[in-house]
């Protein structure tokens, strides 16, 4: 585990993270490699990367009590495609490739949530409207 930024509480016990990974495809699962996955108890999670290079990724800890394993292996997914488009291109947001990356590792069954959060963030000024047609 590399040095955690002091403004995180993170909860090491959890089993939750490597349960949800091993269910995901081998991409994805191969993304991982060097890179650190915390639940911690915050509003969001997020990708980190540090010029440019991915270094961990968080998922809240709302998200693992209180939701469906469909919607944590949504969650875990969009990480893990920020991580994946961080490798690529060096940065990530949500435009069209990161989204193409979404569709490739995460279980179908689960992409329903990608529209939800875009349709939300959107209405919140945070991401350009997405082309929902091309995720479902």
């Amino acid at each position: 585990m590399g040095k955690l930024p002091a403004n995180i509480d993170y909860y090491h016990s959890l089993e939750t993270l490597p349960y949800l990974i091993a269910s995901l495809c081998v991409e994805a699962q191969q993304a991982l490699k060097g890179i650190d996955s915390y639940v911690v108890d915050q509003s969001r999670g997020r990708a980190h990367a540090v010029a440019g290079v991915p270094t961990h990724f968080t998922i809240p800890l709302w998200v693992i009590e209180k939701h469906s394993k469909d919607y944590q292996l949504w969650y875990v997914a969009h990480e893990i495609a920020h991580i994946i488009d961080f490798r690529t291109r060096g940065i990530s947001d949500h435009s069209a490739v990161f989204h193409a990356i979404l569709k490739r590792i995460c279980p179908v069954s689960s992409l329903k949530f990608e529209v939800t959060y875009m349709k939300r963030a959107a209405g919140r000024g945070f991401t350009d409207k997405p082309n929902l047609e091309d995720l479902i």
